[in-house]
Order: structure tokens, then sequence, then C-alpha cells
């Protein structure tokens, strides 16, 4: 795993993993305000073999 911050986000970013729907899709999980002092958290594919979590 490779972590880092950027300004007040933090990046993780997750090897060997996608995220994928039952049909294959890709597809991206966002939450605005999970709990106090967190403005957002986003994981996406970052690329073909990467998710990044923000």
């Amino acid at each position: 795993m490779v972590n880092r911050s950027s300004g007040n986000s933090y990046i993780a970013d997750i090897p060997n993993a996608q995220l994928l729907l039952p049909n294959g899709e890709a597809f991206a999980f966002r939450s605005q305000k999970p709990i106090a002092g967190i403005t957002q958290i986003t994981v996406t594919n970052a690329n073909a073999k990467t998710i990044r979590v923000i």
C-alpha cells in the first residue's frame, strides 16, 4: 500500500485490487461527511490494478 498526504487529504493506493460490480463494470464509492471532521471519502479505481482511497 502506498500512503501520502496532499493538503488536507490522506491518499492510500491499494495495489492488486479493483472495484467491480457483479456484472464486471467498474464503479466508485463516495460518502459526504461520514463522521465529524471528515468532509468526504472517495474510493475509485486509480488504474487497472489499483484502488485509490482519498
